[in-house]
């Protein structure tokens, strides 16, 4: 045998020496995400890295998902979407809920009119003299120059009566003098659709 085979087979003997050494120290699971090892004589190895999430809070989407890139996990692509509000000049009736994927619920209505603090007697005036025109049952009564108009105030009934005597009506007892009764109930500037007709005592002032 010469030299020259000698080293030949030397060589070989340490390949393959060497191939085993290796093919044994590599992990049979092979490298998966979340995993790391390598094909060094000294395998490494560690449990799995779990991936980089987005925060739960309120608002929060996964806009892009974190993806492993061999030896660890890149930085997700995250959004906050912000809760709704409702729009300039509205009320909130009911606040937006998060249902893990966008906002829900959000409840808006127009604001409610400030109440009348000083209602003008005209106008409520002319509204109770409109009504009264409009409503078949009182289109029989006809104002006269006569005609008084009596506001009466009760605070403990929420309402105020505009009372307007003597107004001609339909013949009752030898008398065509009524009483009729518009009512503002609380607070109100708009007359109650319920008027009231009450014939006037010819015997009497006029009042009552």
């Amino acid at each position: 045998m010469t030299l020259r085979t000698m080293l030949l087979r030397l060589m070989v003997l340490i390949s393959l020496y060497l191939t085993g050494n290796v093919a044994m120290a590599t992990p049979p699971f092979g490298c998966i995400p979340g995993n790391q090892d390598n094909t060094c004589l000294t395998a490494i190895r560690h449990d799995p890295i779990p991936p980089n999430l987005c925060p739960t809070a309120a608002g929060w989407t996964t806009v892009v998902a974190s993806v492993w890139q061999g030896f660890q996990w890149s930085q997700p692509e995250c959004n906050l979407q912000p809760p709704p509000s409702c729009q300039a000049g509205q009320v909130q009736t009911a606040a937006p809920v998060w249902n893990g994927a966008q906002w829900v619920g959000l409840g808006c209505a127009p604001p409610l009119p400030p109440p009348s603090q000083n209602p003008d007697p005209k106008q409520m005036d002319q509204a109770c003299r409109s009504l009264i025109a409009a409503t078949t049952d009182f289109s029989v009564f006809q104002f006269s120059p006569e005609t008084q108009l009596v506001i009466l105030d009760t605070p403990n009934a929420h309402q105020v009566e505009f009372r307007y005597q003597p107004v001609s009506g339909p013949l009752v007892v030898a008398s065509n003098s009524w009483m009729i009764v518009c009512t503002f109930l609380n607070g109100s500037t708009v007359p109650s659709p319920n008027l009231g007709a009450f014939p006037l005592d010819p015997n009497s002032d006029g009042g009552g």
